[in-house]
This record gives structure tokens, sequence and C-alpha cells, in this order.
């Protein structure tokens, strides 16, 4: 089967003082379509920096990211953005909701920006908050939803044109124990559900154990993790 994501032999650092601190330094690994997986280590190890490389917001220093079938470390910045936006869907910490749309219009974003079918792409969201609970919330805006709500919205938002990836960044570590379960439950139902494959920086013991696959950052290599 044909990896969605190849890496290999990926390098970073950054400037620290008068020289270079390494946070990468030889990063290699495949990610099968439709897979979750996560990437564990401990804090400052570079699991941020590895999502950043892979979606294109950061460079690496040397090595190749393929997404898809296409390669982006020769990609300009401007090809990178219409890669991520249409390849990549994006799930952060603190949400990332923008607060002057409400719910349903952040969820619907993506499928604007893509110029996908809006009629298509809005009874499939009808169908996704049905399943997560959001339908009655659809028109609040961020500033009045619980943190477990803005995160399932963040999740639908990412998944609403149906990409190939889905980056998310420590997507429970602003829920408690209860919503962080609810959230990971949804996520990881949804992305199997549209052969959306995962890359997950996490802390969280059960997203470890909801993983297909688990990489750990050790002395700035990504190796396999047990799970």
């Amino acid at each position: 089967m044909t990896a969605i994501v190849t890496v290999r032999g990926l390098k970073k650092s950054f400037r620290d003082g008068d020289g270079r601190r390494e946070i990468l330094g030889d990063a290699t690994f495949d990610l099968a379509p439709g897979s979750i997986n996560v990437v564990v280590g401990p804090s400052g190890s570079g699991k941020s920096t590895l999502l950043n490389l892979v979606c294109g917001i950061d460079i690496p220093d040397s090595g190749e990211i393929v997404i898809d079938g296409q390669a982006i470390s020769g990609l300009d910045e401007t090809r990178r953005t219409l890669l991520r936006r249409r390849k990549i869907g994006l799930v952060f910490q603190f949400f990332n909701l923008l607060p002057t749309l409400t719910l349903w219009e952040n969820v619907t974003l993506p499928i604007q920006l893509n110029s996908l079918d809006p009629r298509a792409g809005a009874e499939r969201l009808e169908r996704l908050l049905d399943l997560v609970g959001l339908r009655e919330r659809r028109d609040e805006f961020p500033e009045h939803l619980s943190g477990g709500e803005q995160q399932r919205a963040a999740i639908l938002r990412a998944l609403a044109h149906e990409p190939a990836l889905v980056l998310a960044d420590e997507p429970t570590g602003n829920l408690d124990h209860d919503a962080g379960a609810r959230v990971i439950s949804e996520f990881t139902r949804l992305a199997r559900a549209q052969g959306t494959t995962l890359l997950i920086a996490t802390h969280s013991d059960a997203l470890v154990r909801a993983a297909d696959h688990v990489l750990r950052i050790e002395n700035r290599r990504v190796v396999p993790h047990g799970l």
C-alpha cells in the first residue's frame, strides 16, 4: 500500500544564541492511508516542530517530505499554502476558531476556501454536526461555546474538505478528562469514517491507546514505539 505521508532523513535546527540547536536529527517514517498515528515524547522534544515540517509551515534543513504523492520540500510558500489548504486539515490545542464567525461559518470555511460544492459540503457537515451533538449550537459564536464544543468544532473544520491528512497538536490538552475522552472518540471515529490519516502530537494515554501506530521522538530521532 502506498504511503500517504513519506518522511526521509528529516533534520531541523534553530538558531540559539551564537550557535544552532538541533531539534530533529533524522526523522524517517511512513504513514498509511486512513491510519491513526500519534507522536509522543517529552515537552520540547520536537513534536510540534515535526508537525510544522510535515505541513510545510516550517522548512527542514534537509530531508524529504511527500504528502499524497507531492514532494513539498521544493515548493515555494504559495504552493505550500495551496497544498496545505487542499490536502491537509489542522487542529490546534487552543482551537483557533475565528471569533467573528459562528460555529457553522467556522466549520464551512475550508469548503469555501477550496471552492468545493457548497450544497454537498453543507449536507455532509450537517450530518457531522448531528454526530457530535453540535447542531443546536451551529449559530453560536465561539465565546459562547464550552472548551469541548470548541474543540469538536475545530475538528469538524479540519475534516470539512475531506483532506488526505489531518495534523493535530495536543488536541485535548486544554480539556478535562471526560471532555477529552469524548473528543478523542469522536475525532478518531470521524477520521476512520472518511479514510483520513491522522498524525497527532500528544501526551494523552487515551490517544495512544486509540492509535494504530505510535512514534516516539528520542534523542532527536523518530522511532516506532510499542502500543
